[in-house]
């Protein structure tokens, strides 16, 4: 049975461990977990890092080496010191290395690898000697000779020096080598003191892996990487098989050549720390150390997440015997497909209507897409002995009859309404065709008539008009709800409308006030989606009339934008204040945010707009004084921002335009009200911490597990008796921060529990209670009833802002390549409520199909759910590089 893969290269784009179990024998007779990275010769990669170097560079490259192991918890050290045919120690046999002394052979009194052994055990760190043997090319044979002089120098550095153990590394592929005599051989000239393997399976040496794994006291297998969604498949089920043999397995690869950052390796880390493997190696030293790609930091925090993993109840419990678990009823639907779901006995086949259905499941989940007729639709579904009957009724639009009333249900305004003093104006309700209708608006008693006729008692428009006075030139004033009466079939009902109506003088400033936390403002051709701006809550305007779109009411502000009705209050007013004047402009510098602070002016109404060349404009709106725009002017032009090379301010008759030219990556440029001030923040990428496995420390991020309470989100295969959409989003929310704090980083959930639900505008405005850096919204997909299942399976990623363009790429990227079969789908621009921030980087993550048979089991899987997580973490590493 072949149980190594062949390997590609020590190159390996992935960080990893390895693990020497308990009873592996130190210097010193102790067993215990061993921690350790390679230091490698040759070339000069890691140390020395030249040829001839004086005595005092080697000892600080040494203290250097040393110092990283210490600070970073390794407690062994795995020193290259035969490179090739020279060595860094003292040796009868082979020269001295010219990666130590430039010239082969060269003498020097000075013992390097004996003064690196005994600096190490001062700081209680073990060395392990790593031995070239040659190269691992297919060889007729190898030279008895080579082999002699191998046991020669072997034994004397068994004598001479005090390491840990000895590594070979590229052991000759020869065919038909004697290896149980080559490695007894071998152990006979170091005596006690522990050989191992590293291991790179060949055209020979693999036929002979069982040999060497049986003769070597412990064994380093490069192998390449497999990820299954169950983790005690493919990789780890290697690990284990090579375990049975020695228990003394240590998996390798290294940092060397890794492109971006990679979370495959420490998937990798996670499943063997679960599976009992508690030791670990890194190669190589000098990748460590500069740790450009951060692999380092994903990896030696992975032990971490063992406890909170051991912990996680996700509540998927396939039973794997036959049942349909939708509909789990006879039911009726206008669709003209549906797709049924079930669960099975995996080994044994199913069957609908006598066709053998493909199951994409391990556990047996299945889902079948049927076409319906119009009328009663019977399916038949069977597995051994038991079968099942599913009871569809298609019905047809004309079955649907138009639902009478008696009563108003619906009036005008349904939101605050803004009247001009003296103008004809029309009110409107919804009520029963053949009833009569008025109301009562300001003490006015106003006739409404049927719009057109209908039959009695179907809902139908009733409008009337009215003139309305009464209030000053500059006042705007409420006139509280109106009261609709309705007299149907003998009986009298009344209706107040919801909304308050406000009448407006001829020279007032009609003022709105912005009551969500994010408000759209469409352009003029009220197509949504199609936003002029979006304001924060308090943002104050004046109106300039009002129109009916989108069967909604919107104002007209006098920036030119439209705001829905039911997104603001309306502000009586009786002053007319026609200046904008702010009492002082200061300037606040801290971490990664910069703020002007425009201090006695709140509520601004603004408008940014990004210019290809990465500038921001940056429109406030309103009849700002002079005074205030050159005092803006002034200030900005000397002050010293470490965000932008250059802002500017310009004002024209109504609005003041502030341009910001980036001098560095701008992640966010907003408005925010504090009290009476409005502050314009500004938000670069944060720096990565000096500690190399907290390199997150100085970030705050925002989770947001989607839906929660009532709101279940999508159904999967096993609807309510498993996990749903809003579990599986909490659940994979709670591995995510743990991960994330492993790293450093301050990590903030939107709701903690399965029980809550925040509202949209709650959830999104966490980012700004919390100073967010990054804000990740995470859910699961869902279908209509009507799609085949079994064709939806993917990741997918939102944005809105610019900002978060880059993160929303890399983070389906990543889930994608470390996880089993699940597709980078789609990243785009659209505008989810959680997404509209401009404060930080925002993204929305849909990571996987609940509705898909093949998709549902994977995202149940606690592995897959780890693995999410690590590419989560590994996309926002990258996005802080």
């Amino acid at each position: 049975m072949r149980i190594f893969k062949k390997a590609a290269s020590l190159a390996l784009a992935l960080a990893v461990f390895f693990s020497f179990s308990q009873n592996v024998s130190f210097a010193d007779g102790e067993s215990k977990p061993v921690k350790a990275f390679m230091v490698n010769s040759l070339n000069n990669l890691d140390f020395p890092s030249q040829s001839n170097l004086s005595l005092r560079a080697i000892n600080n490259e040494i203290e250097d080496i040393l110092s990283f192991a210490k600070a970073n918890d390794f407690n062994s050290v795995i020193l290259e010191v035969r490179p090739d045919d020279g060595c860094l120690y003292k040796s009868d046999v082979y020269p001295t290395s010219d990666f130590w002394l430039k010239e082969k052979g060269k003498f020097s009194f000075y013992d390097l690898s004996k003064d690196f052994i005994k600096k190490a055990k001062k700081e209680g760190i073990d060395v392990y000697a790593l031995i070239n043997l040659g190269f691992p090319d297919f060889l007729a044979e190898y030279p008895q000779e080579e082999i002699d002089k191998n046991l020669e120098d072997l034994a004397s550095l068994k004598e001479r020096y005090n390491f840990s153990g000895v590594v070979l590394k590229n052991i000759p592929a020869v065919k038909d080598m004697d290896y149980a005599k080559f490695l007894e051989d071998f152990k006979g000239a170091l005596g006690d003191l522990p050989l191992g393997v590293l291991y790179f399976p060949s055209k020979y040496l693999e036929a002979d892996g069982d040999i060497i794994l049986q003769n070597s006291d412990f064994i380093i297998p490069v192998l390449e990487d497999e990820l299954t969604f169950r983790d005690n498949d493919g990789y780890i089920a290697v690990l284990k098989e090579m375990q049975s043999k020695n228990p003394n397995v240590i998996p390798f690869s290294d940092f060397k050549g890794v492109e971006g950052v990679s979370p495959k390796l420490s998937s990798k880390h996670y499943a063997a720390v679960k599976n009992g493997f508690d030791s670990f190696v890194f190669d190589n030293y000098t990748a460590l150390r500069d740790n450009s790609n951060m692999q380092f930091a994903l990896v030696s925090t992975v032990n971490g997440m063992k406890e909170p993993m051991d912990k996680l109840n996700i509540g998927y419990n396939p039973v794997k015997q036959f049942g349909i678990t939708r509909p789990i009823k006879p039911i009726s639907t206008p669709y003209s497909t549906y797709f049924i779901m079930g669960t099975s006995d995996p080994g044994t086949p199913i069957y609908f209507n006598g066709q053998q259905v493909e199951r994409y499941s391990e556990d047996g989940l299945f889902g079948v897409k049927v076409n319906l007729s119009l009328g009663s639709n019977s399916f038949t579904f069977s597995q051994g002995q038991v079968t099942k009957t599913v009871n569809i009724t298609r019905t047809s639009p004309s079955d649907e009859k138009a639902g009478l009333i008696n009563k108003i249900t619906k009036a005008f305004p349904a939101d605050n309404a803004i009247f001009k003093n003296n103008q004809e104006e029309t009110i409107s309700c919804i009520a029963p065709a053949g009833g009569q209708v008025y109301a009562i608006v300001d003490g006015k008693t106003v006739a409404l008539e049927q719009s057109a006729s209908a039959q009695k008692g179907v809902p139908a428009l009733y409008k009337g008009s009215v003139t309305l006075n009464g209030v000053t030139s500059e006042e705007v004033r409420s006139l509280g709800n109106i009261t609709y009466y309705l007299t149907f079939d003998g009986a009298a009902t009344s209706y107040t409308s919801k909304g308050k109506l406000y009448l407006k003088g001829d020279n007032a400033r009609a003022k709105i006030k912005t009551k969500l936390i994010f408000a759209n403002v469409l352009t003029p051709d009220l197509k949504f989606g199609d936003f002029k701006a979006i304001y924060k809550e308090g943002t104050t305007e004046e109106t300039v009339g009002m129109t009916f779109a989108n069967n909604d009411w919107y104002y007209e502000l006098r920036s030119g934008g439209f705001i829905k009705a039911s997104d603001v209050e309306v502000i009586e007013s009786e002053k007319n204040d026609k200046e904008l004047k702010f009492s002082e402009i200061s300037f606040e510098s801290e971490k990664n945010k910069e703020i002007i602070r425009l201090k006695g002016i709140s509520g601004i109404p603004y408008c940014f707009i990004e210019q290809e060349d990465k500038t921001t404009n940056l429109e406030l709106y309103g009849s700002f004084s002079d005074s205030s725009a050159a005092e803006m002017e002034s200030y900005l032009s000397s002050m010293e921002s470490q965000l932008y090379s250059k802002i500017t301010a310009s004002k024209t008759e109504d609005k003041i335009v502030m341009t910001f030219v980036p001098g560095k990556e701008i992640w966010g440029l907003d408005i925010v009200y504090d009290g009476n001030d409005t502050l314009i923040l500004s938000r670069t990428k944060p720096e990565f911490t000096d500690d190399a496995k907290n390199p997150l420390g100085n970030l705050t991020i925002v989770i947001d597990p989607g839906h929660g309470g009532i709101d279940s989100g999508a159904l999967g295969v096993l609807g309510t008796d498993g996990p749903m959409e809003k579990n599986l989003n909490l659940l994979s929310a709670q591995v995510l921060r743990k991960r994330l704090e492993l790293l450093g980083a301050n990590v903030v959930l939107t709701r903690e529990n399965d029980d809550e639900n925040p509202s949209l505008l709650e959830r999104a405005n966490a980012a700004y209670v919390n100073d967010a850096d990054i804000f990740i919204s995470l859910h699961h997909n869902s279908i209509a009833e009507a799609a085949d299942g079994n064709k939806f399976h993917g990741v997918e990623a939102y944005y809105y802002e610019d900002f978060g363009k880059k993160l929303a790429q890399l983070v389906p990227t990543k889930i994608s390549q470390n996880t089993s079969q699940r597709d980078y789908r789609k990243t785009e621009q659209a505008y989810y409520v959680v997404t509209k921030m401009r404060c930080a980087p925002a993204i929305l993550n849909e990571i996987g199909f609940v509705p898909s048979p093949f998709e549902y089991e994977r995202i149940c899987s606690p592995d897959e759910i780890f693995k999410t997580s690590e590419a989560i973490a590994a996309a926002i590493l990258e996005f802080m590089q």
